[in-house]
């Protein structure tokens, strides 16, 4: 499955890619699963079982969990329109296996941050939900970034966790406002 820029996901099964050599130039992607003009592939998932979640992370500060199931389909239709929600920018997006649950921060333009486990985001049979409001965001404010605590190199974590979530988020310290930020999309 490859999910788009532009709220698509487009199925693919492996044996319809032609075997190329190392030194071919190999299938043209957008050829291939007849993307629109300036769509891009932002994340890809091989599946054949259908199990587990997508995880994804808005600007605006909700993330929905939705289960991989909602993606399988009777016929064999190559796209699938609305893959998830379309009204804000994703910012993130992973593939939860059937269990897996694991802490993340988001991390917002004004420099505020909250920790979660993403076990805390209810799974919504519908590909497009909005999802839950996580971090609440004052106006003109966004989500810059979504990342597994393990790789967000915050000094100390336990200072970002709220006892309930939808919540404000904490300024970052000194220590960890020095961090250079890195969008899941930058180019």
């Amino acid at each position: 499955i490859f999910f788009s820029d532009k709220s698509n996901a487009y199925k693919l099964k492996a044996h319809q890619i032609s075997d190329c050599k190392a030194g071919d130039f190999g299938e043209y992607l957008p050829n291939l699963l007849g993307m629109d003009e300036n769509e891009t592939i932002v994340y890809v998932l091989s599946t054949d079982e259908f199990k587990g979640n997508m995880l994804y992370g808005f600007d605006s500060g909700k993330l929905a969990k939705v289960p991989l199931f909602a993606y399988k389909t009777v016929t064999n239709r190559k796209k699938l329109a609305k893959a998830y929600y379309d009204k804000s920018q994703l910012i993130y997006i992973d593939y939860l296996e059937t269990e897996e649950n694991y802490d993340a921060v988001i991390i917002t333009k004004d420099q505020k941050a909250l920790v979660f486990n993403t076990d805390r985001i209810p799974l919504k049979t519908t590909r497009s939900t909005q999802g839950i409001t996580v971090i609440k965001l004052k106006k003109g404010d966004k989500v810059t970034e979504v990342v597994k605590t393990s790789s967000s190199k915050l000094k100390d974590i336990d200072e970002y966790i709220p006892n309930n979530i939808p919540a404000a988020g904490r300024p970052l310290s000194k220590k960890d406002s020095t961090r250079k930020q890195v969008s899941f999309f930058d180019k």
